[in-house]
C-alpha cells in the first residue's frame, strides 16, 4: 500500500494496524513526527496539551508522548507500592498507573498486570532490570529501590505509543 499524507500542523501522528491484536501483542505501529511551524488557524493546542505534557527536568522529555502523566505521585511514606501495567492510557490499555511515582529508599515496587492491552513487559531504560512479556491479569514483577535517583522504564512493544513510567527515589 502507498499513501500520501499532508499535515497542516506539526505533531505526532500515530499509525496502527487495524488488526489491533497485532498492535497490542506485536507492536505493529508507527509514529510520524511532523515538523514545521504551528498553524493556529487550523489547530491551536493552547498553552499545553495533556498528551504533550512535559515533566520536570529530571525526566528530560521522557513523558512528552504519554497521555496519562499528570505529575509525580508522592508515595514516600509507604514501604511497598503497586503500579498497574496495562492501565487505560495512550488509546487503550497502554499505560502504567501511576506513570511517575516518588518513593523512599528501600521501597519495593510491584508492577501488576491488568490483562488489558495485550502482552506487556517492564524494562528499565538503563538496562538494570526487565520483566518477562506477559498478558495475564494478576501477574506481578517486583523490584526494591534502594538508591536515590530517577529510574525510567517502559514496555518494549508499546514504548513508542507512550507506555512509559518513572520511579523517583528521594
Amino acid at each position: 500500500m502507498i499513501a500520501t499524507l499532508h499535515s497542516p500542523v506539526p505533531g505526532l501522528i500515530k499509525i496502527v494496524d487495524h488488526a489491533l491484536t497485532r498492535v497490542g501483542r506485536k507492536g505493529a505501529l508507527a509514529v510520524i513526527d511532523v515538523q514545521g511551524d504551528p498553524n493556529p488557524d487550523v489547530f491551536d493546542p493552547g498553552q499545553e496539551s495533556s498528551s504533550q505534557a512535559e515533566g520536570p527536568a529530571e525526566f528530560d522529555g521522557w513523558f512528552d508522548n504519554v497521555d496519562n502523566y499528570d505529575g509525580v505521585a508522592d508515595r514516600t511514606d509507604e514501604d511497598e507500592i503497586t503500579v498497574q501495567v496495562g492501565s487505560q492510557a495512550n488509546g487503550g490499555g497502554f499505560g502504567f498507573s501511576p506513570a511517575a511515582v516518588a518513593v523512599s529508599p528501600g521501597t519495593t515496587v510491584t508492577w501488576e498486570w491488568t490483562g488489558e492491552g495485550g502482552s506487556h513487559d517492564v524494562q528499565a531504560d538503563d538496562g538494570s532490570f526487565a520483566s518477562e512479556m506477559v498478558g495475564d491479569a494478576g501477574h506481578t514483577f517486583k523490584r526494591a529501590f534502594d538508591d536515590t535517583g530517577t529510574t525510567k522504564y517502559y514496555c518494549m512493544p508499546h514504548k513508542t505509543m507512550g507506555m512509559k513510567g518513572a520511579i523517583v527515589v528521594k
